[in-house]
């Protein structure tokens, strides 16, 4: 299953085709290229194709880095990062929402 794209205004950035879709609440749908991950904030994932992975890791000791993750924490950002990975050999997708 691909979800259709309800806009005729896609747009194309880094190896990424995405669109925003809805008017009270908005939807990002992207394309996920192969070998290639999407990070976002806890919250914000909607749906995904079937094969991707998702990793969950906390910023303050994960491969982003200490100070990194401090920043982001201080900041009133979250110290929770969601990773979602293609690591098929196919395009996939993910749907994602404001948190």
């Amino acid at each position: 299953y691909t979800p259709p794209l309800a806009s005729e205004k896609n747009h194309k950035t880094g190896g990424h085709q995405w669109n925003i879709v809805g008017h009270d609440m908005q939807v990002l749908t992207m394309t996920v290229p192969a070998g290639e991950e999407v990070v976002t904030e806890v919250g914000s994932f909607m749906y995904m194709s079937p094969f991707m992975e998702t990793k969950v890791e906390l910023t303050l000791c994960s491969r982003i880095g200490f100070l990194a993750g401090c920043s982001r924490c201080c900041g009133g950002e979250s110290c929770v990062k969601v990773f979602l990975k293609n690591d098929t050999q196919q395009e996939g997708y993910v749907g994602l929402t404001p948190n």
